[in-house]
Order: C-alpha cells, then sequence, then structure tokens
C-alpha cells in the first residue's frame, strides 16, 4: 500500500492533490513535518535540499515525480494549465527544477532538429 503523504495546507487546496505512488514508502521524508519541504527561507531550503541528498534513496524517483507534475497540461476544457513549482523535491528546489526542465527541453529540441 502506498504511503500515507503528509500534505501542507498549502498544497491540500490545489485543484489537483498528489495521488501517493509504492516508491513513496521508501521516502526519507515520510514521517517529517511536511512544511519542511515547502520552507520559507534559503536556511530551510538548504537544510531541506542537503536531507533529501543525504538520506533519501528514492530521491530521484521523486524529483522525476515532482518535474512530471509541474510539467504543463491540457486541461479537459481545452484549456493549457500550468502546475505551480514549489517546494523541495528530490533534493531541488523549484528554481533548481525548473533549470533542470529548461535544458532537458532545449536539448530534446536540439536532438529533434538534428533527426528531421
Amino acid at each position: 500500500m502506498a504511503a500515507n503523504i503528509l500534505v501542507p495546507q498549502s498544497v491540500r487546496t490545489m485543484e489537483s492533490p498528489v495521488t501517493p505512488e509504492e516508491w513513496m514508502d521508501d521516502g526519507a521524508c515520510l514521517n517529517k513535518d511536511p512544511d519542511q519541504w515547502f520552507p520559507d527561507t534559503r536556511e530551510e531550503i538548504a537544510e531541506a535540499k542537503e536531507f533529501c541528498k543525504t538520506h533519501c534513496k528514492v530521491r530521484f524517483k521523486c524529483l522525476a515525480f515532482a518535474m512530471l507534475k509541474e510539467k504543463p497540461y491540457i486541461s479537459e476544457s481545452g484549456k493549457q494549465v500550468s502546475n505551480l513549482r514549489f517546494g523541495v523535491f528530490g533534493g531541488l528546489d523549484s528554481k533548481e527544477r525548473k533549470a533542470l526542465q529548461e535544458e532537458i527541453d532545449k536539448k530534446a529540441e536540439a536532438e529533434k532538429e538534428m533527426t528531421a
């Protein structure tokens, strides 16, 4: 059974809630205060990132999960919806995940042009 994920109030009120996945049971953050992953200060961000990087064996799955959830999508009404980027997932903060996604997209586009 997937983890009973504790989610901060700010996230619970979002349109698309997090659906627990099996790997989440192995997250080092499982029994920690969920607000720890949605820090307010640079120091708290650094602490959360360091915890992920040093204690979590599923951090890359967590990172991939977050980046997938953050991608814009087309809603049932046909409108493009951009998910908000926030919090620390997989040892990266929102700015780092955005930069990583931009790099991935840039490489994918270059590869696409090379094969066209």
